[in-house]
């Protein structure tokens, strides 16, 4: 029972692995989680080791996920991290050129629309008092 409970957490770990190989970057993961259970996995690891007895199986089971996590983070190092660092550090850089907006109508559909037609620019009517 402890070898298919240990391919099941293998196999969830895995569908991961086929994501980032489909869409080159890590997504959809939280790299809190991973840390926690890859640290998880680590005590366990360490505890087997420590512990009164070997347990091989046990030994096998955490030191799978624990390579498996770590792989993901690694993963995220690589697709994530290096081409959000390359991006950044471009400081001699020369910066893109502004974009230069025309006057358009409102509307620039191809529909007959009443802002479509002519554009008037209406100012405020005065008071009486302001004439004066």
């Amino acid at each position: 029972m402890a070898v298919l409970s240990a391919a099941l957490l293998a196999a969830g770990v895995l569908r991961h692995y086929w994501d980032i190989y489909v869409h080159r970057t890590v997504r959809g993961i939280s790299f809190f989680f991973v840390g926690i259970d890859a640290a998880g996995d680590l005590f366990s690891l360490v505890s087997v080791v420590f512990g009164p007895a070997l347990d091989a199986l046990g030994m096998i089971i955490y030191g799978t996920e624990l390579v498996l996590w770590l792989g993901i983070f690694v993963c995220g190092g690589v697709f994530n991290f290096l081409p959000w660092l390359r991006d950044h550090s471009k400081k001699d850089e020369v910066p893109p050129e502004p974009v230069a907006l025309h006057p358009m109508p409102s509307s620039t559909s191809v529909f007959r629309t009443v802002s479509g037609t002519v554009v008037e620019r209406r100012g405020r009517p005065r008071s009486a008092e302001a004439e004066n």
